[in-house]
């Protein structure tokens, strides 16, 4: 579904201008770092004899929008003024007045609380009437501006979800994603004592869903925190915490993560931009990282980063998205990424998000659970089956998927109650897919083919040979 992405920007800029010459006003619902602001830049290069005045909240916003330009070589001409909110008194909106603007641009309008910015933006439509109104606003900002979102009533609305954004490309993917679940020693023994609980009397109806992936979760995960250090790249981490519980998590246990002399940079009062670049450009030295609380605001891309830790709190889908778009945002393309899921209900967001960009036309990106399926050795002893025989004259495979805990005695009601569950369904569809590419691979490597019916012949030979 990817496709050139200055096309892109250029046909969104044109549906933009449509809107704005039928309504007066538009705005793009678009994530963090998705080409909202390269949509805009192709709409004011579209139009060169059109003034603008482009508002923002607050200096990390700027920063953010001043850097953006920078890396995609656009020029800011004099007739395109970026002004801070607090900047724009009666004055001032009179001098702005003056270049008589075509557009008013409000990046990440619900930001703006209602007094003073909100009224100060006011301002500016009293003293240029003939001005559009263009909104930039994050989707996963929470609305907390009621002010913004009445100037923006019966505007052109123009929306994209993360999934759409990645199976676009306009957000390049992390580089691999390892979610973890992270419960307290004793929160972990409580979930062992309470399957052993439910194993014994049953678990039917809903419950059994819960019950089965959160078996599979603890049993299958192991030990969350050095499994944390083994996935994040060498170099500085950006530690993305869900809310302030997360953040005091992971202040408390900073050499438990990510090992002994960790050298922390913790962002107590919010996004300090400025802090965040001095942490980025400081040398590099053992284990450092960048400790905050996910919140709205522009975020400028920092040079350096390694990777990126999510600690999550809740299983909250939007909160996930959110986090992610931030990281990738913050950390550049490509990002590797760690999720730290204090909550079990976090654990399939991730493979959600992938399975949604698949199915918006895109491809997903690496992904490891904490119960991933992984491929063992062939087994040199199995069951008896009639395939046996068929493979005494053809060359063939016997794939078993595991749906069962590990030590499931076969012909048991623990292995019959499986059969039920999403997870026998789920190892049916892999089994599906296993066979069909396996197919599709012979097909277009009929050298490899070659080489399996080779194989077959020689072992056949031998077995022969040993048995006369």
């Amino acid at each position: 579904m990817a496709e050139n992405l200055q096309e892109y920007y250029k046909r969104m800029a044109e549906a933009i201008d449509t809107q704005l010459e039928q309504k007066g006003k538009a705005a793009l619902f678009y994530p963090v770092g998705s080409g909202s602001g390269r949509i805009v830049w192709a709409w004011i290069n579209a139009h060169p004899d059109a003034a603008v005045i482009w508002v923002v909240p607050g200096e990390t916003r700027r920063g953010m929008r001043l850097e953006e330009a920078k890396r995609i070589g656009q020029e800011i001409p004099p007739r395109v003024q970026m002004i801070h909110c607090e900047d724009n008194t009666p004055q001032r909106c009179l001098e702005l007045a003056k270049i008589r603007p075509a557009c008013i641009i409000l990046d990440g309008s619900r930001e703006f609380t209602a007094f003073p910015c909100g009224e100060r933006v006011r301002w500016l439509q009293r003293f240029s009437p003939q001005a559009k109104l263009l909104g930039l606003i994050d989707t996963d900002q929470p609305v907390s501006c009621c002010l913004a979102e009445a100037m923006f009533q019966g505007a052109g609305m123009f929306s994209i979800s993360l999934t759409e954004a990645l199976a676009r490309g306009l957000v390049t993917p992390p580089a691999a994603d390892t979610v973890l679940l992270w419960p307290a020693e004793t929160a972990l023994e409580e979930f062992r004592i309470q399957m052993k609980q439910w194993n014994a009397v049953g678990v039917p109806g809903v419950g059994e869903k819960v019950f089965t992936n959160l078996r599979r979760a603890v049993e299958k995960c192991g030990p969350a925190l050095p499994r944390l250090r083994e996935a994040l790249p060498k170099g500085k981490q950006l530690v993305l915490c869900e809310d302030a519980a997360a953040m005091r998590r992971v202040t408390e246990n900073l050499e438990a993560l990510f090992g002994p002399d960790t050298e922390a940079t913790i962002l107590k009062d919010g996004w300090d931009q400025e802090m965040a670049v001095r942490f980025a450009a400081s040398p590099a030295r053992g284990a450092q990282v960048l400790v905050t609380v996910s919140t709205p605001g522009g975020l400028a891309r920092l040079a350096g980063m390694a990777g990126a830790v999510l600690v999550r709190s809740t299983g909250l889908e939007q909160n996930h998205r959110r986090m992610l778009a931030r990281a990738l945002a913050l950390c550049g393309d490509s990002a590797p990424l760690v999720e730290l899921n204090v909550s079990f209900a976090g654990l399939r967001n991730a493979e959600d998000l992938v399975q949604g960009t698949e199915q918006a036309g895109g491809t997903g990106f690496p992904l490891e659970e904490p119960y991933q399926a992984c491929i063992r050795p062939a087994r040199q002893k199995t069951g008896s089956t009639d395939f046996g025989n068929v493979m005494r004259h053809v060359p063939g495979t016997c794939i078993r998927v595991a749906f069962v805990p590990e030590g499931a005695a076969a012909h048991s009601q623990e292995y019959l109650d499986a059969g039920k569950t999403e997870a026998a369904h789920n190892a049916v569809v892999y089994g599906a897919k296993i066979l069909a590419l396996t197919g599709a691979q012979l097909i277009e490597n009929p050298e490899k083919l070659e080489a399996i019916k080779k194989e077959f012949h020689e072992n056949l030979a031998k077995e022969l040979h040993g048995q006369s």
